[in-house]
């Protein structure tokens, strides 16, 4: 009896112990879906381009931007090698034109890189958004949020919050 106990438990136990996994699924959280930008942090407060010293005007028409269906978007393609997904991304802030085939790269440390790319948004937080999707260097998150890790030029640590969209 005590030993189907035992058994009974490492049976139990087993699953658990199989399906932990240090190891991020990148293919799983980055691609197949499109991200929306939630909010812009400095540290852990949230920064959005309205903090520095925009007009009221200018912030309003920046969160109407923000609101706005298809701004503020990114989907990423890619495949995984050796613990590295690497491909390209597609994306829009608030013009029409957007950005596509910017190559990127993410391994499962965490690290993250995107080439630079050009783009035409004049509005305070597409530049913002543009910027740090240039500068990122890490990411967090997983399959429902995706936080990209920069660094303004005055060395503030900033991150782009995205979220999946619906």
């Amino acid at each position: 009896m005590k030993k189907s106990i035992y058994i009974l438990l490492f049976l139990i136990v087993l699953p658990v112990l199989s399906s932990c996994d240090n190891e991020d699924d990148l293919v799983g959280i980055f691609t197949g879906k499109t991200w929306i930008l939630s909010d812009i942090m400095q540290g852990t407060t949230s920064y959005f381009i309205w903090n520095t010293e925009s007009t009221e005007e200018e912030k309003e028409i920046s969160k109407n931007l923000l609101r706005t269906d298809g701004n503020y978007e990114i989907a990423f393609s890619g495949s995984l090698t050796d613990g590295t997904i690497s491909g390209t991304y597609t994306g829009k802030a608030v013009s029409g034109a957007g950005f596509s085939n910017v190559k990127w790269s993410a391994n499962q440390k965490n690290d993250f890189h995107s080439d630079d790319f050009s783009s035409n948004d004049s509005d305070p937080l597409a530049i913002e958004f543009i910027y740090g999707l240039k500068h990122a260097h890490s990411y967090g998150g997983d399959y429902n949020n995706l936080y990209l890790y920069y660094d303004t030029p005055e060395g503030k640590k900033h991150a782009l919050l995205f979220h999946v969209k619906k």
